[in-house]
């Protein structure tokens, strides 16, 4: 289980190194064909037949970026294994309180854990079971929560889910 674990976000690590090298290397020609919304998601293609599905979350009135959360399915077909939900925020972060996401209509919350900060952001990850992963299709939105420095408040967002499931179906036809 843990190798399946550690397989999943390598992978998971690699999409997102070779998603930030193709950003740094500046808009191409071939662009529109990387990307395909679905909803509120966009599908992004990070070569060699990888994809995983995207949301960025905005400030409503300055547009300024809250976090960019990434959804890439477990093995399993169709969502079935699961899938890994990483969560990227540009503010940094306080990595000694968690991130998490909760449903609206739960109490709940499910837990991200703290992977790894740079000076620009830092990302968090979770591997959510596949009734966690069908209660996302069939949500309307979750709302995002972490702590942007120790002693701040934290800071919450809605992210929707519109698009989530046709998405979800994008990215497995995608895989090898």
């Amino acid at each position: 289980m843990r190798r399946a674990w550690r397989a999943l976000g390598g992978a998971l690590g690699l999409c997102l190194a070779l998603l930030a090298a193709e950003g740094r290397a500046g808009a191409r020609a071939e662009a529109p064909a990387q990307s395909r919304r679905f909803g509120d998601w966009t599908l992004l293609r990070a070569g060699a037949g990888r994809c995983l599905l995207h949301y960025r979350a905005l400030e409503r009135n300055s547009k300024l970026v809250l976090g960019d959360i990434f959804l890439l399915p477990a093995a399993g077909g169709e969502g079935g294994g699961g899938a890994v939900l990483s969560l990227k925020v540009p503010v940094g972060a306080a990595l000694s309180t968690p991130a998490f996401y909760r449903h609206p209509e739960r109490e709940a919350v499910v837990p991200l854990e703290w992977q790894s900060c740079d000076t620009a952001q830092c990302l968090a990850q979770v591997r959510i079971t596949a009734p966690e992963l069908a209660r996302l299709r069939a949500g309307a939105w979750i709302e995002i929560s972490f702590t942007p420095v120790p002693g701040a408040p934290r800071l919450s967002y809605p992210v929707s889910l519109f698009g989530i499931t046709a998405g979800l179906l994008a990215v497995e036809q995608c895989q090898p």
